[in-house]
């Protein structure tokens, strides 16, 4: 870790190649730009070029003009471009980019893809700042693109220790609400379904729902997993289901999560709500809306959160002091055929 994150706390630069090429940097810059005025040798060249290769050297497309111009362009970091939760929050960073005369790269952080390729978005000044949703990449290398880029960073749907610029919705508050809902239904034993235990996002939805249930005097079986995805919902709930076959009701932490959590439920002989209840935090109607059954979900403010982000990265560019903005409300219940009161209590 410590040698790795050695490689990444500076830039490769023109110079650094200069030195190793043993040229003056002149020549550097025009043979990587293709200048039609360089006037080195074949050998040279071929040197320069493989010290560029060797060193991971990226010009900056930026510094080719005005050290002050911009690209007009936000760079946004999502875990999956397929997250239907994700939907909301993209269009309200479009919504808001465009009303600022900004355009958007989209990027998904998919296994195995280096996350470098999205530092170099700000590296070679392609983009005026960046955004990151994505809950797979790990905190140190967010702090450090946010330490070493050349320009501003902000996290998003997630908090990063260290990092003092990000916007958030009230997870916490919002998965409260989805226990003392279900606890108003009759549900005495609730299963809820977590993300990474070391993601803030998952750490602050189990602590709502932690205290929930003990202000609700009611009992819980918790399950977190790595991912948040519907296979993750599924393999949990499967936990859940056969562990503790007396729980009534089940909260998942994702849309995604609950997908999974009704797949098992029809497996394991769960009729959905007669014999178990499912809510999940996150709604797109598109798809929680079309389920068999559909699926109650708690709906929070996220393409506000998608607005307020870009504001925030912007002002950042322009100069702007770092700050931490949580979007208020524990968000909207969407009741729908998934829930209802527990067996005993009908």
């Amino acid at each position: 870790m410590t040698a790795r994150r050695a490689r990444r706390t500076r830039r490769v630069t023109l110079r650094d190649v200069a030195a190793a090429a043993r040229v003056d940097p002149s020549a550097v810059s025009r043979v990587v730009n293709n200048d039609p005025r360089v006037s080195v040798s074949e050998a040279t060249r071929q040197r320069i070029l493989e010290k560029v290769a060797q060193l991971g050297y990226r010009p900056n497309v930026g510094a080719r003009g005005l050290r002050t111009s911009k690209t007009w362009t936000i760079g946004f970091v999502l875990p999956s471009l397929g997250n239907p939760m994700y939907e909301p929050i993209v269009r309200g960073v479009e919504t808001e980019a465009h009303e600022r005369g900004y355009g958007i790269v989209l990027g998904s952080q998919i296994e195995g893809r280096s996350p470098g390729t999205f530092a170099s978005l700000l590296q070679e000044g392609r983009v005026d700042g960046l955004l990151v949703a994505s809950s797979s990449l790990h905190d140190d290398f967010i702090r450090d693109i946010i330490e070493h880029g050349p320009g501003p960073v902000v996290p998003v749907n997630r908090r990063v220790e260290g990092v003092k610029s990000c916007v958030v919705v009230n997870d916490e508050a919002a998965s409260a609400k989805a226990v003392h809902y279900l606890a108003g239904l009759g549900h005495e034993l609730i299963g809820g379904i977590f993300g990474p235990s070391e993601i803030d996002t998952a750490i602050r939805r189990k602590k709502g729902f932690l205290e929930a249930v003990a202000e609700a005097s009611v009992s819980s079986v918790g399950v977190d997993r790595p991912g948040w995805t519907a296979e993750h919902g599924y393999t949990a709930a499967r936990q859940i289901l056969r562990d503790a076959p007396e729980v009534t009701a089940i909260y998942a932490s994702t849309l995604l999560m609950g997908l999974g959590v009704l797949r098992a439920a029809a497996e394991e002989g769960r009729a959905v709500p007669s014999s178990l209840s499912v809510i999940c935090l996150h709604d797109n109607p598109a798809v929680s809306a079309y389920l068999v059954p559909p699926l109650t979900t708690v709906r929070l403010p996220t393409e506000e959160m998608g607005r307020r982000a870009v504001q925030l990265l912007i002002e950042r560019a322009e100069g702007g002091p770092e700050r931490a903005i949580m979007i208020e409300g524990d968000g909207e219940i969407l009741e729908r055929a998934s829930s209802g009161p527990a067996p005993t209590s009908r």
